[in-house]
């Protein structure tokens, strides 16, 4: 299981690196080098992951160095971040509709320093994927797994890890949906809060500031990430919410041999007076009535319980029953309207 979520979270790295805007920012910085290698190191991490899988190995110190991989691509994302963020301030600047105060608060990133931070970071960051990779052959791993550089055959899968250093201009977001998870005491069923946009345009990253913001963490009694996207298949998916809510390792173990009805019984009898909050990110499906059958197996917490589903399909907005629609503004509108009251 750790090894499917790994080679999505790869392959998500990977599809970042050959983006535009990431190929488009390394060429005006003069990065572009860098980031090719650390394209080709990506690759290789994603052979010894996928061969690791085939395996099935449980030994401990395979796990360990699974757990530290998993620290590296985190930073990994976090650096190919910095690349969006960089595309995004410049085409701000470029539009020219900001204060003169806004477009100098933008100026402090000059060529030559953009290009030694980035090099400097892509570097250490090669340099930790390289040393895992390195340590294959004492697991008995090799790179024999095929992949072409266009495979889309493993989906991209979220999590609910967040930096909010990283995360510019959803503050206001945030707090809007926060405000409105908090005043529910009253409603009977699961309030739905649906985060509309387009592909990239911070959809995850706000449910992650809403979910691991401090005030929600003390007002449900159970939080439960759970990334559907592109097939929505509702029993794997009712496993994924069992599997978080559960605490016995028995339970957890177990999982996968219960039956939809069996599933969905274990799930009332972990959500049983509990007020939850169940996120579902990047649901695809437009069939609605897929989603209504899910939502009617999420009834069992107290009142006040919600549930956050975050789309790029406008379609499934046709709700039934108590929910809130939340579109995103595109980036560029947030940071105009940020900045331009903070001058």
């Amino acid at each position: 299981m750790a090894e499917s979520i790994l080679l999505g979270f790869t392959q998500s790295l990977l599809d970042k690196v050959a983006s535009r805007v990431a190929k488009e920012v390394a060429l005006a910085w003069g990065v572009k080098d860098e980031l090719r290698k650390l394209q080709r190191t990506l690759v290789s991490i994603r052979a010894v992951i996928a061969h690791a899988k085939q395996q099935q190995s449980h030994e401990h110190k395979l796990r360990v160095r699974l757990e530290d991989l998993k620290d590296v691509l985190y930073d990994s994302e976090n650096v190919l971040d910095e690349f969006e963020c960089e595309a995004q301030r410049k085409q701000v600047i470029k539009h020219g509709n900001l204060l003169g105060k806004t477009h100098h608060f933008f100026s402090y990133s000059s060529p030559l320093a953009f290009r030694l931070k980035m090099v400097h970071k892509i570097k250490e960051t090669r340099k930790r994927l390289n040393k895992i990779t390195a340590e294959k052959d004492a697991f008995n791993l090799n790179q024999q797994t095929n992949f072409s550089s266009g495979s889309h055959s493993i989906w991209r899968e979220t999590h609910s890890r967040v930096n909010v250093l990283e995360i510019i201009g959803r503050d206001r977001d945030k707090d809007v949906i926060v405000k409105r998870l908090l005043c529910l005491d009253a409603n009977k069923n699961p309030f739905i809060v649906l985060i509309v946009r387009i592909g990239g345009m911070g959809k995850t990253a706000l449910a992650k500031l809403v979910y691991n913001d401090d005030r929600v963490k003390l007002h449900f009694d159970s939080r439960i990430w759970v990334c559907v996207s592109e097939e929505f298949n509702l029993k794997i998916i009712l496993q994924k919410i069992v599997k978080s809510a559960a605490q016995e390792p028995t339970t957890i173990q177990s999982i996968h041999l219960l039956e939809l009805e069996q599933l969905q019984a274990k799930l009332q009898e972990l959500l049983q007076d509990k007020k939850f909050l169940h996120v579902l990110d990047d649901v695809w499906s437009n069939n609605w009535g897929q989603w209504l059958e899910l939502r009617d197996l999420l009834t069992g917490g107290t009142t006040g319980s919600s549930i956050i589903m975050t789309t790029r399909s406008s379609k499934v907005t046709y709700a039934e029953g108590s929910y809130y629609d939340h579109e995103l503004k595109g980036f560029r509108k947030v940071i105009e309207s940020q900045y331009s009251r903070r001058f």
